[in-house]
């Protein structure tokens, strides 16, 4: 190598340091111009903002900023319960080494800009509890490591877009209360490891699509609160084998729930109250021994409670109120050691109360008032439910005194 090629090639591995930080430097000024946008576009109530995001300051000493120690950028944002207001600019789509934003409980509105679809880093989205409107945006399907989003308690409006079920990383997905409707799409199969679905409070309509019941990973499906019909799919566990919770009340379901939930071994929370389900209750009830609430009321159920709701032995609440229940309250009901509440009113049950039921030391609320019981109550009951708050025995045939707790009947 001649004298002139060293020379050249040193200066050049002598400068590279320089040029870094020069590089560095750039960047680092494009989150700061970005996140100073947002700054201009927001309201801040506490003075925050408006105090720290200064250029006096480093941005990666801002409050609520995070910078990745490899390449010095803006890795996250957390503004999050500073009571916000404003709109998110364009500029957020600078913010190219961001993984993580969390906007949560604010007052911050408008439309998502179409520019956010440039952080192909982002993980964590966070925009609970704002005022965000209009449709989903369809992008959100474009972000290829997005885990992690939460738009619940906003004003969005219309369909899903169906570009969302591309983002297939998706883990955990709440679009809660919102002004979401249309059918669920059953692209959601695509979502091969969701855990967690939640779209309660919106206006979906339809049927539930059999391929939610496909997506094995799923731990917790919450549907609550909207326009569906039609049946359940047999043997809804088959497949979801690690299904924990899944919560379907206030919509327009029917058909029966015979052989529904017969291999849902891990399920501990069944909430399918206020819906159209008819049958009766089927003995299968009793293999979903992890159960802690089963909520069942204001359906149409017929015939009498199985023996083997005493198999529940981890249930904490229990109702099947206001349906169409005949016959005696099984004395295996005393096997609920656990149960805190239980709720049987406005049924036709009848019979006398079995005096296992009082010795349930853990109830607090006890409601089986309208309902066709008879006789007297057993002895002493009042001593044997030291946490009890509520007790409703009405409108039966009920005789004599509530004993230990010197009321009478009439």
């Amino acid at each position: 190598m001649d004298m002139v090629s060293f020379f050249f090639h040193l200066i050049v591995l002598l400068s590279l340091p320089t040029i870094s930080i020069s590089l560095i430097k750039r960047s680092i000024q494009t989150d700061q111009h970005a996140l100073l946008a947002l700054k201009s576009h927001l309201s801040d109530p506490s003075d925050l903002l408006k105090k720290n995001w200064t250029t006096r300051v480093c941005v990666c000493n801002w409050s609520g900023v995070t910078c990745s120690s490899r390449h010095q950028r803006v890795s996250a944002l957390n503004i999050s319960f500073l009571g916000l207001q404003g709109s998110i600019p364009p500029e957020i789509g600078n913010l190219s080494f961001l993984n993580s934003i969390d906007l949560r409980c604010n007052n911050l509105h408008g439309n998502l800009p179409e520019e956010t679809v440039h952080l192909r880093r982002l993980k964590y989205i966070n925009l609970n509890f704002n005022k965000f409107s209009g449709v989903v945006p369809s992008w959100f399907g474009f972000l290829p490591n997005l885990q992690y989003l939460y738009l619940s308690n906003n004003s969005f409006t219309g369909t899903l877009p169906l570009s969302l079920f591309n983002a297939s990383k998706l883990v955990d997905v709440n679009i809660s209360y919102n002004e979401l409707q249309g059918n669920i799409p059953k692209e959601i199969s695509n979502l091969g490891i969701l855990k967690i679905l939640a779209m309660v409070g919106n206006q979906f309509t339809g049927s539930i699509p059999t391929t939610v019941f496909n997506v094995s990973s799923l731990q917790i499906i919450g549907l609550t609160f909207n326009l569906l019909t039609g049946n359940l799919p047999e043997k809804i566990c088959s497949k979801l084998s690690k299904l924990q919770r899944i919560s379907l009340s206030w919509n327009k379901l029917s058909g029966p729930i015979h052989s529904r939930f017969e291999n849902c071994s891990e399920l501990q929370y069944l909430s399918l109250s206020v819906n159209d389900f008819s049958g009766i209750l089927p003995r299968e009830i009793g293999n979903l021994t992890a159960l802690k609430y089963m909520a069942l009321g204001r359906n149409y159920f017929t015939g009498e409670i199985p023996p083997v709701i005493g198999d529940l032995r981890n249930l904490e609440g229990l109702g099947i109120e206001e349906c169409s229940l005949t016959g005696p309250v099984p004395k295996e009901i005393g096997n609920l050691e656990k149960l805190n509440m239980l709720y049987l009113h406005n049924n036709a049950l009848s019979g006398q109360i079995p005096e296992s039921l009082f010795n349930i030391s853990s109830l607090r609320v006890i409601s089986l008032t309208d309902n066709y019981f008879s006789r007297s109550l057993p002895p002493a009951i009042g001593h044997k439910l030291p946490n009890l708050e509520k007790l409703g025995l009405g409108a039966n045939k009920l005789s004599g005194i509530i004993p230990g707790f010197h009321l009478k009947f009439h």
